[in-house]
């Protein structure tokens, strides 16, 4: 787990050729990681701080992403990569693609389906993307001289047949030690290529990090207990379907009623699912969105009448009182301070 005295000495040690940013709002946190067609929708109430340092080479780009709020976050990336994530800070437990997830997970993100992820409200995330297409026919010749692992061909597979490089779950629970290692090679690799970033750009250095992984999460042993077991798999469908609805009609946000006779289930059906998924009710989920598009319209220059009424705020005393609590400023502050930073 890392902790603040880890974080800043962390920072200390990182080269000039890192790229850090800062972020007060949840949305601007996740377009900055480009190519993962990011969407993130504030959950919990209080003032948005994120940050963000990562490194970009022809092969590899490898960061590490803060949060402190939970957010709920969609997004895919493109075939031909490998997407890892490796939690180094976790106050709870969140969910991942259905499953609860913990601070002794690896998380794919990459995969045809791309992925959602309900974080904690305070998480640090150290992860890595790999150009696994330069790669693919050097690993299966390797596998196919080999091929005495069971575990490992059930991991790369998909890779054999040529379909892209995924796994089957988005979650790896491994072995405390290959946990540690995963984490303790990339923080090592982040650290001395902050200094060296030309390293991320050679192909005999990203083929090295490449089979590292693999050697490593070839120990993954899939709890499917765990899995089964996780009352949140029973509505995360249900759940997943409300979430889209909500995000593909950001001019018409559907009321809790219409995802209702849409996903065909009931009130407390729905309700059930939300609280058991997400934490919270559908409503405020529907809220949550309502205000992150508000935002967004503050950001534009729109005024705090025009970015309320857009989203179905008609009492503005209301829309006022719910904004500050959800972001830690009035709307007119969020107005305000942005546009004197763009001046």
């Amino acid at each position: 787990m890392a902790t603040q005295d880890l974080w800043s000495q962390f920072q200390f040690s990182m080269g000039r050729a890192k790229i850090q940013f800062s972020f007060y709002d949840a949305q601007q946190q996740a377009v900055q990681l480009e190519g993962w067609n990011q969407d993130y929708v504030q959950l919990s109430a209080g003032k948005f701080l994120g940050e963000l340092t990562q490194l970009q080479g022809t092969y590899i780009r490898i960061f590490v992403e803060r949060m402190q709020q939970s957010v709920y976050q969609t997004g895919h990336l493109q075939d031909g990569v490998l997407a890892l994530g490796v939690p180094l800070d976790y106050s709870e437990n969140g969910v991942f693609c259905g499953s609860v997830c913990g601070p002794d997970d690896i998380y794919v993100f990459s995969g045809k389906k791309g992925f959602e992820f309900k974080t904690p409200k305070q998480h640090t995330m150290l992860g890595i993307v790999l150009q696994t297409q330069p790669f693919k026919q050097s690993t299966a010749s390797l596998f196919q001289s080999q091929n005495k692992d069971a575990k490992l061909g059930s991991i790369i597979e998909p890779l054999l047949s040529g379909q892209d490089f995924y796994f089957t779950q988005p979650t790896l629970h491994v072995q405390q030690g290959s946990l540690l290692a995963v984490r303790d090679y990339l923080w090592s690799l982040l650290r001395v290529a902050s200094h060296q970033p030309e390293m991320l750009s050679s192909h005999a250095i990203a083929s090295a990090v490449l089979d590292f992984l693999l050697e490593h999460i070839q120990a993954t042993q899939y709890d499917a207990i765990k899995s089964k077991s996780v009352k949140e798999n029973n509505y995360w469908t249900m759940v997943q379907q409300a979430c889209n609805l909500v995000k593909n009609h950001p001019e018409k946000t559907p009321s809790v009623a219409q995802l209702c006779l849409d996903i065909g289930v009931s009130r407390r059906t729905l309700q059930t699912g939300f609280n058991e998924v997400m934490g919270l009710s559908p409503l405020s989920y529907v809220k949550a969105v309502r205000l992150r598009n508000a935002r967004s319209q503050l950001l534009e220059k729109r005024s705090v009448t025009d970015a309320a009424t857009e989203f179905g705020f008609w009492h503005f005393g209301h829309f006022a009182r719910d904004y500050q609590k959800m972001f830690g400023e009035k709307p007119s502050q969020t107005l305000l301070e942005h546009h004197n930073k763009l001046a």
